[in-house]
């Protein structure tokens, strides 16, 4: 009896994994949102800042463009993101993120950069960004003077 039900259990396991598969994917060959909606999912991918680095120097009330890596996003997404400005000090993992004042918003994640004016803000050197929208990135830290 208990050879039976392990048999039973394999071949439930084996039929789910069989009967897993994706949609096709879009004419051009490339993955869709639309495809992602059709499987039930979210798409998720890293859009990794590239500018600012932690060479970068921003000056206050200049207009700075602010860029990230858009490898990955699927081909006519709409998603939006956020820009936040922080600062991580020492061991400290709070970001300390001015969720009150954000340097952009509401652009299209695949648009890849955004212009944006850096805020009266204290000098220092430990500043972040962070890019909100299918997921968090922080850019490495750079200083505003």
């Amino acid at each position: 009896m208990m050879i039976s039900r392990q048999l039973m259990t394999w071949a439930i396991v084996l039929s789910t994994l069989i009967s897993t598969t994706d949609a096709a994917p879009s004419p051009s060959g490339k993955r869709t949102t639309d495809d992602a909606i059709s499987l039930g999912r979210r798409v998720v991918y890293d859009a990794t800042i590239t500018n600012p680095n932690a060479n970068t120097t921003w000056r206050v009330g200049t207009k700075v463009v602010i860029t990230w890596n858009t490898n990955g996003i699927p081909e006519g997404s709409k998603a939006k993101g956020k820009i936040l400005l922080g600062h991580v000090s020492g061991g400290d993992l709070n970001e300390h993120l001015d969720h009150e004042h954000p340097l952009a918003e509401s652009f299209l994640l695949s648009a890849g950069s955004i212009a944006a004016t850096v805020p009266e803000v204290e000098t220092r050197q430990d500043y972040v960004i962070v890019l909100l929208g299918d997921s968090g990135n922080k850019s490495p830290t750079f200083s505003i003077e």
